[in-house]
């Protein structure tokens, strides 16, 4: 029998188990899954529903505001169903879902990420939605990666005046480092191509993503 559930605090290894089945070049973790709402600002408004087909958790969807993004009528869908069980009507259960418990908030547009390798276009297509943007993603396989024509950049760059930082160096070097990262960030972040106008974030809220997250990698961001 299947049964739609509001999420629970024990679903978070569910929906993380649920992701890793769909997206397999990806990693997600429940302690991931706890630290991005752990980290999403109070005025967010969400909801996220679990799917079980006789005791075994099959998707699940939720709808959320995007903070970088903000507008309080505005909201964003995403829907995941274990390839097992696709096409065979769980994720329009599920989206219909999302469209009941949305209309408390009175929204005024609804958006949704997909991947185009995933089935998603062709599902989100089918329920009106039209595509906004599109981005491209490249990964480097570092097992393969010869880095030889690159290292004379370096140089190249210092004789131009360009020198290149990690944020851990900028940490020991600058008292206020985290003051000027993050007036840099709000500059460039505005800068970036987005569907929607981009929404200043305070402090305190950028602080929490690209500081005090176990996920920041001081030693990787230059």
């Amino acid at each position: 029998m299947l049964e739609i559930k509001p999420f629970t605090e024990n679903d978070y290894q569910t929906i993380a188990d649920l992701e890793n089945s769909v997206f397999t070049d990806e990693f997600f973790t429940e302690e991931g899954f706890r630290e991005d709402d752990k980290l999403t600002p109070a005025h967010i408004q969400k909801g996220r529903f679990v799917v079980w087909q006789d005791g075994v958790a099959v998707g699940f969807a939720q709808f959320s505001q995007d903070a970088w993004q903000f507008h309080p009528k505005r909201f964003r869908f995403w829907v995941v169903v274990r390839p097992d069980f696709q096409r065979q009507g769980i994720g329009q259960k599920l989206w219909d879902t999302l469209l009941e418990a949305v209309k408390l908030h009175n929204p005024i547009g609804l958006a949704a990420n997909t991947r185009e390798d995933k089935f998603g276009l062709e599902f989100l297509k089918k329920r009106g939605l039209l595509e906004k943007m599109r981005t491209w993603e490249n990964r480097i396989d570092l097992s393969a990666f010869d880095p030889s024509p690159y290292a004379a950049l370096k140089t190249q760059l210092e004789q131009q005046g360009i020198e290149l930082f990690s944020v851990a160096q900028l940490q020991a070097m600058h008292t206020d480092f985290a003051m000027q990262y993050y007036q840099l960030n709000l500059v460039t972040g505005r800068d970036v191509p987005r569907a929607y106008p981009a929404t200043d974030r305070s402090f305190e809220e950028w602080e929490g993503f690209n500081l005090k997250s176990p996920k920041a990698l001081f030693d990787g961001t230059f």
